[in-house]
């Protein structure tokens, strides 16, 4: 008698015959998969592919979003160092001539770089007080002037007291938020 636990392994039967191996091997499969079944199981379903884009795009808004940061802070970063550079040619100006220069834009252009192709003839035509920076020099027709990394001119005003104010509008942003030297 033997123990129903302890059975002995299966013994797999080899095909006696030419004919019972080729009947064996044109057997189905227990678990017979359709290509159809093949194929989904290697493709991306529609809302896998749904959330992979919308990923993707949440993504691509936030960096585009920082993006846009960087390049605001990078705008005002350069108009304060145009206005340090035009802050200090003006206080050589005034050091080297006694007075300011006209308060039209075009006119400081011209005083300080000595062009007289700005539009406005300088008094100065000596001592060239700054050589424009890539970018900084705007053209409106004939008339040449410093314009701020938004595209608009640097404004300018002086008063008969010894004072100068230079600002840039920030492309239109609120006058608490316009950068002056």
């Amino acid at each position: 008698m033997t123990n129903p636990l302890f059975l002995p392994p299966p013994t797999t039967r080899r095909p006696d015959s030419a004919a019972q191996l080729s009947a064996s091997r044109h057997q189905p499969p227990l678990l017979r998969s359709s290509p159809l079944d093949a194929r989904r199981s290697t493709a991306f379903t529609l809302i896998e592919l749904l959330v992979v884009i919308t990923v993707i795009a949440i993504l691509a808004g936030l960096t585009l979003a920082a993006m846009g940061g960087v390049q605001k802070k990078g705008a005002r970063a350069r108009a304060e160092s145009d206005i340090q550079a035009l802050s200090a040619a003006i206080e050589e100006y005034r050091r080297d001539l006694g007075s300011f220069p006209a308060t039209a834009s075009n006119a400081l252009y011209a005083e300080l770089t000595t062009d007289t192709t700005a539009g406005t003839a300088p008094v100065n035509t000596t001592k060239v007080f700054l050589e424009p920076p890539p970018g900084i020099v705007g053209t409106n027709g004939s008339t040449k002037f410093f314009q701020d990394p938004w595209g608009t001119a640097y404004q300018y005003t002086n008063n008969a007291a010894g004072f100068f104010e230079i600002w840039s509008t920030a492309g239109g942003a609120p006058s608490a938020q316009h950068i002056r030297n």
